[in-house]
């Protein structure tokens, strides 16, 4: 019988520039906004997302940090996989 492996969902949602440090499995970066959101660099414009794929067992460890570019409705959601039982 395979061994199954527990994680959590987490979802949050941003109006300002901030940063996170990650610690998940996998990761969707949307803009739900009107404006443009620079990630650690990288713009994703309105309704542009960006997904951080890992292979079972692997832990994200990178400090993202995001700002709004423009005036409109500021709006960043990350939709997080994160395992529920992690032993370092």
């Amino acid at each position: 019988m395979q061994q199954l492996t527990k994680y959590n969902i987490s979802i949050q949602t941003f109006q300002n520039a901030n940063f996170i440090k990650s610690g998940w499995a996998e990761a969707t970066f949307y803009n739900a906004g009107t404006t443009t959101i620079i990630l650690n660099g990288l713009p994703l414009v309105p309704g542009q997302s960006l997904a951080i794929n890992g292979n079972q067992y692997e832990i994200d460890d990178t400090k993202y940090s995001w700002q709004f570019s423009g005036s409109g409705v500021n709006l960043l959601q990350i939709i997080a996989k994160y395992y529920a039982n992690i032993i370092e």
